[in-house]
């Protein structure tokens, strides 16, 4: 998964990366942040207006990794997300 991570920001394009709970997703944000990639995680204990700035920031290519839960991943095909695998 790293490595297609990788292949997709040197494209210069953003990833939606899913997991199946909450903790998964601040753990494997908190992994990929230590391994140099920039990256934030979104789920339901973010309020809104921090959701919508994580929002515009992946837009505005402040990160380039998006952490979600596996909902999340049902709206994936949101503008300017590539999943990182299938």
């Amino acid at each position: 998964m790293i490595e297609l991570i990788k292949l997709r920001i040197e494209q210069d394009e953003r990833v939606l990366v899913t997991t199946l709970t909450k903790k998964m997703s601040e753990d494997l944000s908190d992994y990929l942040l230590e391994i140099g990639i920039r990256v934030r995680y979104l789920h339901s204990d973010i309020d809104t207006i921090e959701r919508i700035e994580i929002l515009r920031d992946l837009r505005l290519g402040e990160f380039d990794v998006l952490v979600g839960i596996n909902l999340l991943g049902r709206v994936g095909s949101s503008r300017g997300l590539t999943r990182g695998y299938p």
